[in-house]
């Protein structure tokens, strides 16, 4: 697997942990794509911060 092609999958991307690991890896320029349970203020925030970076 090339690093270009590297993707990260961050389970409970609304909750405490799994938003700052998120985040921190996005600050990194790396590819996160966030499981969550249900779409609600914090999933929202959570995608809208990914069109901040």
């Amino acid at each position: 697997m090339s690093e270009s092609s590297k993707r990260y999958l961050i389970t409970g991307a609304t909750g405490k942990v799994g938003a700052y690991v998120a985040r921190q890896l996005r600050e990194r320029g790396e590819r996160v794509r966030a499981l969550v349970h249900r779409e609600d203020e914090r999933s929202a925030k959570l995608a809208e911060e990914e069109w901040k970076l």
